[in-house]
């Protein structure tokens, strides 16, 4: 059985989030899976939501190899990144070679491995690499994605997408999450539950402009000398919902 270490003391910069704690629970379920199970795990859905915050998250937690892909890389050179985050080895010079050594690492090492962005990968066509990672090694994968990924998935590699195990689609911002959100980018002042609903219905669950708002709300408050702000504080100040300003 396929097994990860979590290291000791490790510190904190993100908030333990919603999708956070429901990507956490289904990688650490994916390792202590029986091993006929797959060994796959997809988080998904709209911008903003915090899929890249949680994959630093678990990546520090859970001494992850993270790797966000790009646009333009191949799958070489996506292997070539991965066997650079494990060590000082040599780089085989063909792809078969480097799968090779990127999968008997991740076996070695017991780490799971989180590759952001996967969504370039299977628009051109290359899923395959995701199970060729997984059967080489038995390692916990996760894959980020935007909201379209797993019915994209399913429909161009029903292979890849049979051996996902956990599916998480990535939640909104909650009431929770966005007081989590102001004692991390606001400690010094007090902003009440008032302004806060307001702020999530202003960006619609959307966790990155929560923490944006949650932050110019610091950056207003401190000059003036505020502990605590509310709605009625607040007043008809501005928040950044996202939307072109319309004067």
């Amino acid at each position: 059985m396929t097994q990860f270490n979590k290291p000791v003391g490790s510190g904190r910069t993100i908030a333990p989030l919603t999708n956070v704690n429901l990507t956490a629970t289904a990688l650490v379920d994916t390792q202590v899976r029986e091993e006929s199970l797959p060994g796959l795990v997809c988080l998904y859905g709209r911008a903003g939501y915090g899929k890249s915050s949680a994959a630093y998250f678990l990546t520090g937690e859970y001494m992850a190899y993270y790797v966000a892909m790009k646009s333009v890389w191949t799958v070489k050179h996506l292997l070539t990144q991965i066997l650079s985050l494990m060590g000082p080895a040599q780089p085989g010079q063909t792809i078969s070679k480097l799968m090779d050594q990127v999968c008997e690492s991740l076996a070695d090492s017991r780490r799971p491995l989180i590759i952001d962005q996967a969504d370039y990968l299977v628009d051109k066509g290359k899923a395959n690499i995701f199970m060729d990672l997984y059967e080489g090694s038995m390692a916990p994968i996760l894959l980020i994605g935007e909201e379209g990924l797993s019915s994209t998935l399913k429909s161009r590699n029903e292979t890849v997408h049979s051996r996902v195990l956990h599916w998480i689609e990535a939640q909104p911002a909650s009431a929770n999450d966005c007081r989590l959100l102001a004692d991390l980018y606001c400690p010094e002042v007090v902003i009440a539950d008032d302004l806060l609903d307001q702020i999530n219905a202003t960006v619609a669950g959307c966790t990155r402009r929560v923490a944006v708002n949650v932050n110019r709300i610091r950056n207003i408050a401190r000059p003036l000398g505020w502990d605590r702000v509310d709605l009625a504080r607040w007043g008809e100040r501005q928040l950044i919902s996202g939307e072109p300003h319309r004067a």
